[in-house]
C-alpha cells in the first residue's frame, strides 16, 4: 500500500518449541523486522471494536501485510515497547492498535 509510511517500526516476536517428552514450551529466539508504517494517535470517538467497545490502544499503525505480524508480537516504536491489542487485516494492509508494555 506504502500511502505515508514514514515512520518505522521493530516487530520482536518469540519463537517458541513444543517438547512432547516433556510438555512444554522452550523459548527458542526471538525474531525481529524492522517494517516501514505511518503511526496515529488512537481517536476514542471512532476506534471502537466489533462489539461496539472503545479500544483500549493509544495509537493505530497502519502497514503492509506481512505474515510475520501476529498479535503476540511486541511493537517497538520510538524506543517504547508496545503490545498489539487489536490487528485488523484488510485487503492489502494491516492496522494494529497498540498500547505501552507496563
Amino acid at each position: 500500500m506504502n500511502w505515508f509510511y514514514n515512520k518505522q517500526i521493530t516487530i520482536r516476536k518469540n519463537n517458541n518449541t513444543y517438547n512432547e517428552e516433556t510438555g512444554m514450551y522452550s523459548r527458542n529466539e526471538t525474531q525481529t523486522i524492522t517494517i516501514s508504517c505511518d503511526v496515529q494517535p488512537l481517536d476514542t470517538k471512532v476506534d471502537i471494536d466489533e462489539h461496539g467497545k472503545l479500544i483500549n490502544a493509544e495509537y493505530k499503525i497502519f502497514c503492509d501485510t506481512d505474515s510475520f505480524i501476529n498479535d503476540s508480537c511486541v511493537v517497538n516504536y520510538n524506543g517504547k515497547d508496545y503490545n498489539i491489542e487489536k490487528l485488523t487485516d484488510w485487503d492489502d494492509y494491516f492496522i494494529l492498535y497498540i498500547r505501552a508494555v507496563v
